[in-house]
């Protein structure tokens, strides 16, 4: 008899965390998409390259999403952590380190925490590469 199904296998198969993963979060660190991040003076967009889901997170206070999930996000020194609190009893934190000329990666760090969670707690890791992209100048729409 093999291992259960989902489970860990000998020669390297692992469990995947996606599941574990709020959907609430999804904005903060998209999946299969580009993640677009903005920061200003006093908050930072999130969004995705086709523009359906954009969220402005204030750098101070906390923000209500629609389902009940409250939003917290603070600078601390210069590296970003966004912070969900999910009705159901989890938390979520992203911690951003922003890419540097060695790397080129943006990278943020995901800590999912709650008592359904095997062990209280899961971690997972995703890099996104920089792009640099050039806005033109606005033109103006022909009669």
């Amino acid at each position: 008899m093999g291992p259960p199904p989902g489970s860990a296998r000998p020669g390297g198969a692992r469990p995947s965390l996606k599941g574990l993963l709020p959907t609430q979060g999804a904005f903060a660190a998209p999946e299969d998409a580009v993640l677009v991040l903005q920061r200003m003076r006093e908050a930072v967009v999130f969004g995705t390259s086709d523009g359906r889901d954009v969220v402005v997170v204030p750098l101070s206070g906390t923000l209500d999403l629609a389902d009940g999930t409250r939003a917290t996000l603070r600078d601390d020194g210069g590296r970003l952590t966004l912070q969900l609190d999910i009705p159901d009893g989890r938390r979520a934190t992203y911690r951003y380190t922003m890419p540097d000329a060695a790397s080129g990666a943006l990278r943020i760090d995901i800590t999912v925490e709650g008592d359904r969670l095997p062990g209280g707690s899961a971690r997972l890791h995703r890099a996104y590469r920089r792009m640099q992209v050039d806005v033109a100048a606005p033109e103006r729409a022909s009669p």
